[in-house]
């Protein structure tokens, strides 16, 4: 019982009948018997785990299998089962099976058919993103606008970068769209004059294979011809094959033109729709600046407000004093709002700045980091149909935080 070899079922069983037989009674053997008895009962608690379903949470898992490792009576083909559950795969949890594909962020195995893509989809993608990464990058973004709104507002300094780099930004697009027009401009103008020479080019093709209609000298053509040694045959329109040679080289010639200015056309068409692209956005940064210009002078009638209830949220929801407060300022599992949460929501209104950009963002950041915890939670297992289809309900009622 103190070596450090351990025991099968089988074999402690045979060892307590065979100290029955004898008539034993030592403190080994009892302390045998309730050994057998704790491997008994961690089996059955094995079996209801219920393993093969992929229901089990992987904490679990982890947590009988440490359990096992400190028995002296132990069961083989149970501990291989639950290691074995710890290489399972996918949303669902089994093994690796048919076609799969890896996630770049955290470099798990998705079987094709639980993430609704084909095998000629999935051959498409260079890079694929699992949807736990994707849940994992809004709940971090949304913790990110939080803490950019407060350092914002009780920063003098920080809320001065913050409208230069939203500035620079705006600029950016602004000088992207008029590069564009400026190298389309020369194009626009180059395609108009090959336009204009394509028809005289046609006129000078066309006047040089046109072919007489003068009876005289069709016969004064065939007379010469003749007298060379060369005969032309004539057919019963009058037309000689010359002529009909000249006739096909026009069409031909005729047809090559047109298809060349269809070409030069279709190219302007496009180049001038993409200008016109580029002046319909313009206009449109243009209204967006007037509108960041208004929202500035509104947020700076009420920076005094905004300043106040920046320092509350820090105190009340970032950044508790007590761990007990923490744990409380936190959302639940279920994907509920904190109260912590829920009263800088109502303090807001009530200082009547909760439509103001930076505030109406960090509210939708309260929601949507709410869900986040909900959706790591279901997705940490197997998640069962009627949890997927909840998640994407209460998802149609969230607006993501801008990138």
């Amino acid at each position: 019982m103190e070596s450090a070899s351990k025991l099968s079922v089988q074999e402690a069983k045979d060892m307590i009948a065979e100290g029955d037989r004898l008539n034993i009674a030592c403190s080994e053997l009892k302390s045998l018997r309730s050994a057998l008895r704790t491997t008994r009962s961690w089996a059955a608690r094995v079996k209801k785990s219920d393993i093969d379903s992929g229901d089990t949470h992987i904490s679990e898992v982890k947590e009988l299998i440490a359990e096992h490792g400190s028995f002296i009576v132990t069961m083989p083909e149970e501990i291989n089962q639950l290691k074995q559950a710890l290489c399972g795969y996918c949303l669902c949890r089994r093994p690796y099976d048919g076609f799969m594909i890896v996630c770049d962020g955290c470099e798990e195995w998705y079987h094709c058919p639980c993430i609704g893509l084909t095998k000629a989809q999935a051959d498409r993608y260079d890079k694929y993103t699992c949807v736990r990464c994707c849940v994992h990058r809004v709940y971090t973004h949304s913790t990110d606008t939080v803490s950019l709104t407060i350092r914002k507002w009780t920063n003098a300094k920080a809320l001065s970068k913050a409208r230069q780099i939203d500035s620079q930004k705006h600029q950016r697009k602004v000088r992207e769209k008029d590069r564009e027009i400026i190298k389309l401009t020369p194009e626009i103008e180059a395609l108009e004059k090959e336009l204009e020479k394509a028809p005289e080019a046609n006129k000078v093709e066309t006047a040089v294979v046109v072919p007489q209609n003068d009876d005289f000298e069709k016969a004064s053509t065939q007379n010469s011809a003749i007298e060379n040694g060369h005969g032309t045959n004539i057919h019963e329109d009058g037309v000689t094959n010359e002529e009909s040679t000249e006739d096909a080289v026009m069409d031909t010639s005729k047809e090559a033109g047109s298809d060349k200015i269809k070409e030069i056309l279709e190219n302007l068409q496009k180049d001038k729709d993409m200008i016109a692209a580029c002046k319909t956005r313009l206009e449109e940064l243009k209204e967006i600046s007037n509108k960041r210009k208004a929202t500035h002078t509104t947020e700076d009638l009420f920076s005094s407000s905004l300043r106040r209830w920046c320092v509350l949220l820090r105190s009340m929801v970032v950044a508790p004093s007590t761990e007990a407060e923490a744990a409380f300022s936190r959302p639940l599992t279920n994907g509920t709002i904190s109260e912590p949460m829920m009263t800088a929501i109502n303090v807001a209104k009530l200082l009547d700045i909760s439509d103001l950009p930076d505030v109406s963002s960090t509210i939708s950041a309260f929601h949507c980091i709410s869900w986040c915890i909900r959706a790591i939670v279901i997705l940490s297992r197997k998640p069962s149909i009627e949890e997927l289809k909840s998640l994407i309900a209460q998802s149609s009622s969230i607006t993501l935080p801008e990138e």
